[in-house]
């Protein structure tokens, strides 16, 4: 798995993760470049069906199970 980073911002992340229910995505956009964002923030791909390369995104995942932050999942 590559590594994402392990910064103190990432511990906040991974706390929020746990505070917010983990409805936390690892986005990977077409660039290369990686994100971790809310579920309110991915609303128009999860909720609305917007297709995600209207964003350019190439996939994301959802953090859950007690995954590390610093994991990335593809």
């Amino acid at each position: 798995m590559k590594k994402i980073g392990t910064t103190k911002s990432s511990k906040w992340a991974y706390k929020q993760l746990i505070i917010n229910d983990l409805d936390w995505y690892v986005v990977r956009y077409t660039d290369g470049s990686y994100d971790c964002k809310h579920r309110t923030g991915l609303s128009s791909i999860l909720d609305c069906g917007h297709d995600m390369a209207d964003y350019d995104i190439e996939q994301m995942e959802q953090c859950w199970n007690g995954q590390e932050l610093g994991e990335s999942p593809f």
